[in-house]
């Protein structure tokens, strides 16, 4: 996929998350700010609420199908109720141009996620075709490992850590935090390494 096509498909998904979210538009830039932690506090109000979540979860003792059930309808409710809510309670005149810019930002970010995504995803099913050996070697020991982790550890406490990681993500990766400790990492394990040469 050339560049022109590849900018091309972005903007299509683009347009297309801006039609599906457009009943939540009136919330979706505050849903922004709390994830990308415009707020010193957001972070912990995130951890908070999911602990309470998987704790609730916990006490109740409730089965994977129960959970995952549950989740559904929570998820159908909101999308069925929210709209109507979010049209009742929120005064539209009040949406000024930069809430606008706003919301559009936020589907252009979606958008270059999923399409990071489906990149990954081709890439992967290209090196089933071009490299099959390095493709199945790599989805066995992935596969494995993953095993190996889900009999090794609680898989609701993975569950909990895999959760908190992808919600408290997008303000770590706005403040550059990931960032900040990749490059500290690299830069302590060079500095071990040239340590250990010159000691040689």
């Amino acid at each position: 996929m050339d560049i022109f096509e590849a900018s091309s498909s972005q903007n299509d998904l683009s347009s297309q998350l801006k039609k599906s979210l457009t009943p939540y538009k009136q919330i979706i830039p505050n849903l922004h700010a709390f994830f990308t932690w415009k707020k010193q506090f957001y972070p912990l109000l995130i951890f908070a609420y999911i602990t309470f979540i998987y704790l609730l979860i916990w006490l109740l003792e409730l089965s994977v199908l129960s959970t995952v059930s549950i989740a559904g309808v929570v998820v159908t409710a909101a999308d069925f109720f929210l709209p109507g809510i979010i049209a009742s309670f929120c005064d539209s005149s009040k949406w000024s141009e930069k809430d606008d810019e706003q919301f559009e930002h936020v589907c252009s970010e979606l958008s270059n996620v999923l399409s990071k995504l489906c990149g990954y995803y081709s890439c992967w099913s290209e090196m089933r075709q071009s490299k099959s050996k390095i493709y199945y070697i790599s989805l066995f020991s992935a596969l494995i490992t993953l095993a190996w982790i889900g009999n090794t550890f609680n898989n609701l406490f993975l569950a909990y850590v895999l959760t908190l990681s992808v919600a408290l993500l997008p303000g770590l990766k706005h403040h550059n935090i990931l960032k900040q400790g990749f490059d500290k990492a690299f830069t302590l394990i060079k500095s071990t390494i040239n340590k250990e040469k010159k000691e040689n």
